[in-house]
């Protein structure tokens, strides 16, 4: 797109059409809440701003009030139904949305949003601009020239429809400019637009094609070879002439359009995420980008222990630390079955070490498993030593039946996300966004996902170092751990720090 862009996206439209799309199964977050809208609006704009980047960027919106034409037809829009309860409870949250990816809002009391967007669009188009508006609405179709297309996007997966003037000509049957003369003869039963009784969209068109325009057809109404629908013209001709006024969008509707106020945003994907991931839209947020957070900046020291010697030293820095978190990495999911590839530990911030048991891929230097067991049980089984895990249960089992013995546990973070929220996410990748704004590595991006997915056991111990000492996987394997205190910091305070005791015994609930 160039540099003077303006996209104009019908709120009205969009909304309706995001809710629709979710009719049968409507987006509601664990809480209840209603989300199908703002969802909508979340994906439309952020794709809009990555695929077309234009240069301006505004949301324009209906007002509440009754417009002029109201005021000129008491029917008019009559036979539309009150907006569903589920969506008018998503209005101040889509006014949050729209404030926090800081996109500008066009509304005003007594215009529809179709007039805000044709004074806009032909302002902007006499300025030199090019402008795309965003829409399905036909109605719209009568701003489309040289400067100006419109955008149907349709579902959310699709490319979308750009429609130009050839495009309007073979929808509609006739050329923008002759849009309000097409609707006046048919009405719009959406708007309640009475047009000509009898007068369908074939008819129409042969009259437009035959006469020229709408006042052609009146101005020579005597050569309507039809009896009966010279009849009805005439009969309905006032009711016609209104439905040219109604249907005709206001291009000078009374407010100021400042271009400047309309600059495609930048967006604070820090704090647009945090928005993403209180409506649980946990694939937006993780959309936004690499996330990091100021706090997450301690340089990393992430090491693999593959001797004796060096798990030695290890174990007499968590001696000293009083704390350490932990973590599993197993040939597959099953806690009662898997084999155990590796243990990660994390001791202090950024400083975090993979002790690599069962890899089998070439080169592979694994420690022997009974002088791992040796030397970590005595630190496992030390109550005084506060051992921290995500889910715990799982590394639990799967340690436990590999000769490993521990004596309690004394923080999970996933059952302290269940207890502070239990309708919230608790994966350690979602905690990590919405607490620390920090994206984690996927698990598929290591083993692959489908028929072509690979055990843990394949992959490289440099790599699973990394992987095991920071990060965790997105959905493959959402009750097991990725350790660290440097993926998420923990929140005791200090090795002191002890959960009450009827927190502990939320070691035996399965959050499955």
């Amino acid at each position: 797109m160039s540099d003077k862009c303006l996209f104009l996206i019908d709120g009205s439209a969009l909304a309706y059409r995001s809710y629709y799309a979710f009719a049968q199964n409507p987006l509601k977050t664990k809480r209840g809440e209603h989300t199908s809208v703002v969802y909508g609006f979340a994906t439309t704009i952020l794709r809009i701003l990555a695929k077309e980047q234009p240069s301006h960027l505004a949301v324009v919106l209906d007002s509440k009030e009754p417009t002029f034409r109201h005021k000129m037809y008491a029917d008019y829009k009559a036979n539309r139904p009150s907006m569903p309860e589920e969506m008018v409870e998503q209005l101040p949250r889509l006014d949050e949305l729209l404030r926090v990816m800081d996109v500008a809002t066009l509304r005003k009391p007594g215009y529809e949003a179709d007039d805000l967007i044709a004074t806009a669009a032909i302002k902007a188009g006499q300025m030199g601009w090019e402008v795309v508006i965003v829409t399905g609405d036909k109605d719209l179709f009568q701003l489309v020239d040289e400067k100006t297309r419109v955008l149907n996007l349709k579902k959310v997966s699709e490319a979308g429809e750009w429609i130009d003037r050839e495009a309007v000509k073979a929808k509609m049957g006739v050329y923008p400019e002759q849009i309000v003369d097409l609707m006046a003869l048919t009405g719009d039963s959406t708007d309640n637009v009475p047009g000509v009784t009898g007068v369908g969209p074939k008819t129409a068109l042969q009259l437009l094609e035959q006469f020229g325009s709408f006042d052609g057809v009146y101005a020579n109404i005597e050569k309507v070879a039809r009896e009966k629908l010279r009849e009805m013209l005439i009969t309905h001709k006032d009711q016609a002439y209104l439905s040219r006024q109604l249907v005709t969008l206001e291009s000078h509707a009374n407010y100021e359009m400042s271009l400047d106020r309309m600059l495609a945003p930048t967006l604070d994907t820090s704090a647009l995420r945090q928005l993403f991931m209180e409506l649980e839209f946990v694939s937006l947020a993780k959309s936004l980008g690499q996330a990091t957070d100021t706090r997450l900046d301690t340089k990393q020291n992430y090491r693999t222990i593959d001797t004796a010697t060096e798990l030695e030293k290890l174990v007499e820095k968590i001696k000293t630390g009083k704390l350490f978190a932990f973590d599993t990495e197993t040939t597959s999911l099953d806690s009662l079955s898997c084999g155990l590839v590796g243990i990660s530990i994390a001791i202090a911030d950024g400083e975090a070490y993979y002790i690599p048991l069962g890899h089998i891929d070439l080169g592979a230097n694994n420690l022997d498993a009974d002088a791992c067991r040796n030397l970590l049980n005595p630190v496992l089984a030390d109550p005084e030593i506060k051992k921290i895990a995500q889910n715990f249960k799982f590394d639990y089992q799967v340690m436990t039946r590999h000769g490993y013995t521990i004596s309690s546990f004394d923080y999970d973070t996933m059952l302290a996300s269940y207890v502070i929220d239990p309708a919230g996410q608790h994966g350690l990748d979602a905690l990590a966004l919405k607490h620390f704004n920090y994206s984690m590595q996927p698990i598929t991006a290591l083993i692959g996902s489908g028929k072509r997915q690979k055990s843990f056991a394949e992959v490289p111990v440099d790599t699973a170092t990394f992987y095991s000492a920071e990060e965790c996987p997105k959905r493959s394997r959402p009750n097991s751990i990725r350790s660290c205190l440097t993926s998420i910091r923990l929140p005791v305070r200090s090795s002191t720090s002890t959960p009450p005791r009827n927190f502990l015994t939320c070691s035996s609930i399965d959050l499955g």
